[in-house]
């Protein structure tokens, strides 16, 4: 049933030239959600010749895991990819099923919460190891 809502709201959005929209009776940014879907990141990913660090959650629903598979292919610098266990979207710390239905409520009910530890320790040791001069 939510796959069906999604692909309804993503044709009324992509078939309309307005920059803003009603869908169920809310103001939703149109020309965002254009232009998000017509974005393609895995090509211009291939245009990056710096290091790239990409980190993704088990938990993430929203970002496709087999396109952090997809990434050696195609970046042509150095390239440092990281699943994490039990980590959503917003990089927070989440245990046991993630839903498209009540996602929205838990991204509110973790906004004040730490980022997921795995998530910091990774970026700081690559910051340092890439960015930090002495």
């Amino acid at each position: 049933m939510i796959e069906k809502q999604a692909e309804k709201f993503r044709h009324m959005v992509t078939h309309s030239i307005k920059a803003m929209l009603r869908y169920k009776f809310a103001k939703v940014n149109a020309k965002w959600f254009r232009e998000h879907y017509h974005y393609t990141v895995l090509e211009d990913l291939t245009k990056v010749s710096c290091p790239v660090l990409a980190i993704t959650g088990d938990k993430d629903f929203q970002a496709d895991l087999q396109k952090l598979h997809r990434l050696p292919a195609l970046v042509k610098g150095e390239l440092t990819c990281h699943e994490i266990q039990n980590m959503d979207h917003g990089l927070k710390r989440h245990e046991g099923p993630m839903a498209a239905l009540n996602c929205k409520e838990e991204y509110r009910k973790k906004a004040n919460e730490p980022i997921h530890a795995e998530a910091i320790s990774i970026l700081s040791s690559w910051l340092n190891a890439h960015y930090v001069t002495g």
